[in-house]
């Protein structure tokens, strides 16, 4: 079950980067009752973040970039729009 009622299941293709300075690297995001859960392609859980602490970061070439941190070192780049 997701937040948003009106799915069962909701993930999409991502671009993630635990540092600032970091590749970012390609992941799954699933989105959860209060929670992302960002894995990687063979489906093994990298990270998760509250929904309540997800902050937009920005605008980026093709979607949105959001982060949990006050620094933005961690970001999440996603160009879903079901998912923005």
């Amino acid at each position: 079950m997701t937040a948003i009622k009106e799915f069962e299941r909701l993930e999409s293709l991502g671009l993630w980067r635990d540092l600032k300075d970091s590749q970012r690297r390609e992941v799954v995001v699933s989105f959860g009752e209060s929670t992302l859960v960002l894995s990687d392609i063979n489906n093994r859980p990298i990270t998760h973040w509250s929904l309540a602490a997800i902050e937009d970061a920005g605008n980026s070439e093709n979607g949105i970039i959001f982060t949990v941190d006050d620094l933005g070192e961690e970001t999440l780049e996603i160009d879903d729009q079901i998912m923005i």
